[in-house]
């Protein structure tokens, strides 16, 4: 396994998925069959991203806005975990 010389391992020897690609969009869900009134705000997610092998795939979620700032705080650890790398 090839290191960079301070005991980890290159980024380029691994084979991990790739973000290629992400869109976004935010709506108001205006009622459902339970309720008549919801007016509840909500962010549609359509991920692409590349695999290892090469492979295109579509990811597409829903989630609340809480949800979704959870989410952009988790992207953020995990991107300044892999810049220390």
């Amino acid at each position: 396994m090839a290191t960079d010389g301070k005991g980890g391992v290159l980024l380029d020897s691994l084979k991990i998925a790739q973000l290629v690609d992400f869109q976004w969009r935010l709506g108001i869900m205006m009622s459902s069959d339970n309720c008549a009134n919801l007016n509840t705000p909500y962010i549609t997610l359509a991920l692409t991203i590349k695999e290892a092998n090469g492979e295109l795939n579509k990811c597409c979620m829903e989630m609340s806005i809480s949800e979704f700032q959870k989410f952009h705080q988790e992207l953020k650890e995990i991107s300044s975990t892999l810049a220390t790398m």
